[in-house]
């Protein structure tokens, strides 16, 4: 097993791992009326603010800044958070495209990881 440059975009890793963009769930982090939410999208995927708050049902959402939300996960580098916000006692709403494909690829805590089969 290898191991990966150090890289932080969603699309910069799927590349990395030689996955399809819709492969790769990153995680997006939004204040949504007053508390810290956690998205789980496709790495290709844009989102507008507007559209999620219709969507969600939120009366304000907005992005959440890293200072606001490092310290909910001790654990993770910054921006490296796996998309499993249970576990951190976060809402967590995932794009039901990720739910289409049999595997996908998420960061777990690190900028820097391992480049493991696909299928393991």
């Amino acid at each position: 097993m290898g191991y990966h440059a150090r890289v932080y975009t969603a699309q910069e890793i799927a590349a990395t791992q030689h996955v399809p963009g819709k492969e790769m769930a990153k995680v997006v982090m939004v204040k949504a009326d007053g508390k810290m939410v956690m998205l789980v999208l496709p790495a290709s995927y844009r989102f507008e603010l507007k559209k999620l708050k219709d969507v969600l049902k939120f009366k304000k959402v907005g992005m959440a800044r890293e200072a606001e939300f490092q310290e909910l996960f001790p654990d993770c580098e910054v921006g490296a958070m796996p998309p499993f916000g249970n576990h951190y006692n976060l809402e967590v709403w995932v794009d039901q495209v990720l739910m289409e494909d049999k595997f996908i690829v998420f960061q777990a805590g690190s900028h820097v990881g391992s480049q493991g089969p696909r299928n393991a």
